[in-house]
């Protein structure tokens, strides 16, 4: 699992999650974002860029421990 902010020096977080998604090696690993970004057009293109999940700050401990295990069970039930 990869978690990524969007704004990242250099790349952002959703051509990260681009280049994961083309490479057969890192395809099928679950991304979730995890950004200040609380747009609704920030979650849509995270989505669409291919994360599994999208997480706004300021977010509780709980809240991202919960969407972490929702998404592992996904994964294990398609798997």
């Amino acid at each position: 699992m990869v978690i990524l902010d969007v704004m990242m020096a250099g790349m952002t977080g959703f051509e990260v999650c681009r280049q994961l998604r083309l490479s057969l090696d890192t395809s099928q690993i679950l991304v979730i974002f995890l950004s200040a970004n609380a747009e609704e057009e920030g979650t849509v293109q995270g989505l669409d860029v291919g994360a599994d999940d999208y997480v706004a700050k300021p977010f509780s401990a709980a809240k991202l421990k919960s969407r972490v295990e929702l998404n592992l069970k996904r994964k294990s039930r398609t798997s």
